[in-house]
């Protein structure tokens, strides 16, 4: 099931995972939409993608040593692709397609891209909050953004409390339902958070 609004929760980095990173994704009501437990390197490592019916997905790299794409492999034989520039991310370290990915059985190609250009020192020491967009043929469909929790902080510093507050990455479609499922959105971040830091 799709929607217009999913949030991608890191609970190791809010300090609620003692036993491990766990993430997870919720829509807009605030319903569980995927989760998986993170074991080993992202990159590198398979990983198990639960979706809201408690059905597996296996999100599987092509080889162990640097690679360079990965599978998410659904319950009903559906497949997603992620691949992110080789050569040319190395050739160009500037530039804006960050990953890719595609729906293997009708070949929809989406485009995770940071759409801003900006100064410098900006795109070599990571993005800003509203720099992402995820695009279909030059169109976009998902902006990609950060959104911070709002907790209850009074007192003197209650402006620094807040600002401490966990922020999530949010996808909000910008027409329409989201075109793939919460376990792919999973996917995505995981390899999206784990590619920005290198």
């Amino acid at each position: 099931m799709c929607a217009r609004h999913l949030q991608f929760c890191d609970t190791y980095r809010s300090g609620a995972g003692r036993s491990g990173r766990r993430v997870q994704v919720i829509n807009e009501l605030g319903q569980v939409q995927a989760r998986c437990l993170v074991s080993g390197p992202v990159q590198s490592a398979p990983q198990v993608v639960v979706d809201s019916q408690g059905r597996d997905n296996q999100l599987a790299p092509n080889r162990r040593l640097l690679p360079s794409k990965w599978r998410l492999s659904g319950p009903s034989g559906d497949t997603f692709e992620f691949a992110r520039p080789g050569l040319l991310r190395l050739l160009n370290p500037l530039a804006k397609t960050q990953l890719s990915f595609r729906n293997t059985t009708d070949q929809t190609g989406y485009t995770l891209i940071n759409t801003k250009e900006r100064h410098l020192l900006f795109r070599l020491f990571g993005p800003t909050s509203s720099d992402w967009c995820v695009v279909f043929d030059k169109t976009p469909l998902a902006r990609l953004h950060r959104h911070r929790e709002q907790g209850a902080c009074s007192g003197p510093f209650a402006w620094l409390k807040q600002a401490m507050q966990p922020a999530h990455w949010v996808l909000v479609s910008t027409d329409g339902e989201l075109p793939f499922s919460a376990p792919v959105f999973l996917a995505l971040m995981l390899l999206f958070d784990s590619l920005l830091k290198k």
